[in-house]
């Protein structure tokens, strides 16, 4: 698992495009900064952007990877959590982990409490 978050100094501001471009424009799309806003302003945690899952053969180390090349603009297979590329400074944001047995198992859970709870996902999370 792992978990993107704001420093507790770090004021949030939303930028209209993603940090790095994709080098393919059809790879994924910026979110409206006004959907940005309103979502992290009623989501009642200010320091948690994202959760996920990391259980890939190659685990935390090949899904932080991931996520981090597609806000490079390197590459479409990571989509979950994108709107972190649209934080300004989002280089400054911190990843904070925990070892669990399954993964998928503990996200969901994670998600559906953080949900049960705000009444929405953290910023990042997108769930229909």
């Amino acid at each position: 698992m792992y978990f993107i978050c704001i420093p507790p100094e770090k004021e949030v501001a939303f930028q209209p495009f993603f940090w790095r471009p994709a080098r393919n424009p059809n790879q994924s799309t910026p979110y409206p900064v006004e959907t940005l806003e309103k979502k992290y302003m009623c989501q009642g945690c200010p320091c948690l952007l994202y959760i996920g899952k990391a259980d890939g053969q190659k685990g935390l180390r090949q899904r932080l990877r991931q996520y981090i090349r597609h806000g490079w603009g390197e590459s479409g297979n990571h989509l979950g959590g994108r709107a972190v590329w649209q934080v300004s400074g989002c280089q400054e944001l911190l990843v904070l982990w925990a070892v669990c047995q399954d993964p998928e198992q503990e996200e969901r859970a994670l998600l559906e409490a953080f949900q049960s709870c705000k009444n929405d996902y953290p910023l990042a999370n997108w769930r229909s």
